[in-house]
Order: structure tokens, then sequence, then C-alpha cells
């Protein structure tokens, strides 16, 4: 402590004796220069931007009494329909083919219209089943269809739906009315000809009385006599299918065919040229069976003192002349007055010639007359003579 204190009292005591230098002021700094100012190149001013004038408010109408609005334009008139539709257009099965008639095109045929039909028939129930099968024969009648082929097979495939074992009454009506006018469409199809010897042979679809009736409406006499024996034979054979109808159907269809062509040799049996038509009705095919099968029955003995012919006319065959051994031998009875044979020795005109010779031609007394000529040869010779089995007693 004390030696701080000599410190400080000794540079007191230095300070005392010598005088301080004189202080110089520091020399004063220049001002700073202003800084030059150099003008520099303007920039071009931006465009002007000018604004659109404000568009006015618009003025709001005062409220005014609400008017109804304008009525819609009226809708352009639907095309109109074919002169064949109007009859069917309060139908049930027309409104179910066509809910909107509006969607019915104006250039619908009735070609086209009858197709739709047909296909409409295979789908719809049975309680409009009728009723198209109606406007089909409506139009088939009125407007005389072309299209007689595909009508026919349409409606064959309708038929093969229907037909069944047990089948209700208003089936067995529907099936009974297409066959019906199946028939009187196509009269010569042999499709609906085999259709009818099925209902003849099944007896489960209860329909061989109609098939009678089709058959002698279209010429066929004693069908269930003749053609209901051969048809049943095909009965056990079908049976044994899992399809009997189409086994039977198939049976009846290769038996139309084989008959069809023994009646064809039949036909041509007996002409110079062996031509033959083409077109062979089935009914015909039928009758020409249901002869065969007659002709082919036991028959009583005949009389020996008859004249006849054999049985199958086309053999060219002598005609047989049944008692002509015993023909001298028969006691006739005379009738008339009796008179004494002339003899040679007493004559009863004296004097008269014994011969007389006339310019007459020679007559040859044929019992069967027959002109071989080109023409006749074609034809079956008329009936010249007697058959007792033809015959009978007028009273």
């Amino acid at each position: 402590m004390n030696q701080f204190l000599h410190l400080i009292e000794t540079s007191s005591e230095t300070e005392s004796l010598t005088p301080p230098p004189p202080v110089t002021p520091p020399p004063e700094k220049p001002p700073p220069e202003k800084p030059k100012y150099t003008l520099k190149p303007l920039k071009p001013l931006p465009p002007i931007k000018t604004t659109p004038p404000p568009t006015p408010p618009k003025l709001v109408p005062p409220p005014s009494v609400a008017t109804p609005p304008p009525p819609p334009p009226p809708l352009p008139p639907p095309p109109p329909l074919p002169d064949f539709l109007n009859q069917f257009l309060q139908e049930e099965w027309f409104q179910n083919m066509y809910p909107d008639p509006v969607c019915i095109p104006a250039s619908l045929s009735l070609t086209e219209f009858c197709a739709l039909l047909l296909e409409f028939l295979k789908r719809c129930g049975m309680n409009q089943k009728q009723s198209v099968l109606k406007a089909i024969i409506t139009l088939h009648t009125h407007n005389s269809l072309n299209n007689t082929h595909t009508i026919t097979h349409s409606l064959l495939d309708t038929l093969h739906t229907c037909l069944q074992g047990d089948m209700s009454d208003l089936e067995q009506h529907f099936a009974m009315e297409l066959l019906n006018f199946l028939v009187c469409v196509n009269p010569h199809s042999f499709d609906i000809t085999v259709e009818i010897l099925l209902l003849l042979a099944d007896k489960q679809l209860r329909l061989q009385g109609v098939a009678v009736c089709m058959l002698q409406a279209l010429g066929v006499g004693n069908a269930h006599q003749w053609l209901l024996p051969q048809l049943e034979s095909w009965i056990p054979e079908a049976q044994k299918h899992t399809d009997p109808q189409s086994c039977l159907r198939e049976s009846a269809h290769r038996w139309l065919n084989s008959w069809t062509e023994k009646y064809k040799i039949y036909k041509s049996a007996g002409r110079k040229s062996a031509v033959v038509s083409k077109v062979i009705s089935p009914s015909e095919v039928l009758r020409y069976f249901c002869w065969v099968q007659q002709e082919a029955q036991v028959r009583p003995r005949d009389r020996n003192d008859t004249v006849r012919q054999d049985t199958q006319h086309y053999r060219w065959k002598a005609v047989h002349r049944l008692g002509e051994t015993n023909s001298m031998t028969r006691i006739r009875e005379l009738r008339g007055p009796c008179f004494p044979p002339l003899t040679s020795r007493s004559p009863l005109v004296p004097g008269f010639t014994r011969l007389l010779s006339l310019p007459l031609p020679r007559v040859t007394g044929s019992s069967f007359p027959f002109a071989l000529e080109v023409q006749c040869l074609k034809q079956a010779p008329r009936q010249r003579y007697f058959l007792l089995e033809r015959s009978y007693v007028q009273t």
C-alpha cells in the first residue's frame, strides 16, 4: 500500500517539473466532395391503360303480375301406320309386341309383320296363342301371303313344341286349329302328312279322330281300317327311345318315302316312256296303300261262269275266261215255239238257193275291241267286260 502511494506521488512530481508540450490540434479533414450527379436516360413510360367506361346498372323493371309460360310447341304427328295393322291395335298381344305405337316403322311390310307374328307365337303364352294364330289366318285369308313355305315350317316347329302327352283342352284345341290351317295352306306338304300320321299313331295325344277327319278331307277313306294297323306296329319300337314322338316321326317319314317310290313304279307301269310327274301328292300315296291293303284281303271264290280281269290291272296279261270249259255242258231252256229242223232233203221252199253271196265286207267280231294307238297305250283301257263283284241288280 505504501508502495502504491509512493508511485503515485512520484508521478505527480515529475509532471510538475516539465511543462507539457504544446498540443497541436489534429489536421482538419477536408470536407468530403459532393458526388457529381450524372443524368441517366429516362425510361420510356408504360402504355396508358384505358379502362372501358363502367356499364350502367340494369334497370330492374318493377314487379308485374306473373304471366303463364307459353305452351310448348305441338309435337309432330306420328307417321301413319300400315292399313293391315289397324285391325289389331286393340288386341292384347299387339300391345305386348308394340307397347309404344310410335316405335312401329312406317315401312313395315306385310311379310315382315307375318314373320314377327310367327316368332311371337313361339314364345307367347297359351292364352295368347289362339289370338295370334287367328291374326295369321286373317292375314293369309285377306292378303294372300306368298311366303307359304316359311309359314308352314314355322308353324310346324310350333306344333312340335305343343304336342305333349298331357295336353290340356285348350292346348288340344290350339293344336287342332293349327293343323287345320296347315292343311288348308299346303295340303300337298310331305311334312304335314307325316304329322297327321303321327297323330293317328300316338294314342296318348288323343287326336286320332282329328287325324282321321283330316285324311278324309284329303281324299283318303278308310284310314282307320287300313292305315292304323300299319302305324300301330311302330309303337313298340318307339317306346324304347327317350323321345317316342321323334322316333314315330322318323318311322312315318321313312315309310311314306318307301311307298312313294312304290307308287311311282306302279304309275309308270304299262307306259312306253316311264316319265312320271315329279309332283306326287302324299294323299295319292296313302290312297294307293289303302287300295293295296284292300286288294290283299282274302275274297270268296268267284263263280265259274264269269269273266274277270286280274285285280292288278297294271300288269298287262290276258283276260281270264272262267267257265269256258263247262259252257257246252250247260242245259239251256228254249224260249218261244219249237220248229222242226231244216234238212237238205226236204226244203220248205222248193227251188230256193242254199247259199247267198252278198257283196259285204268281212266283219270279225271281238268281245274285247282295242285300238292299237299311241295315245291309247298311255292310258288304261276302259272296262269292256263283266265283273261280278262290281255288279248289282237294279230293283
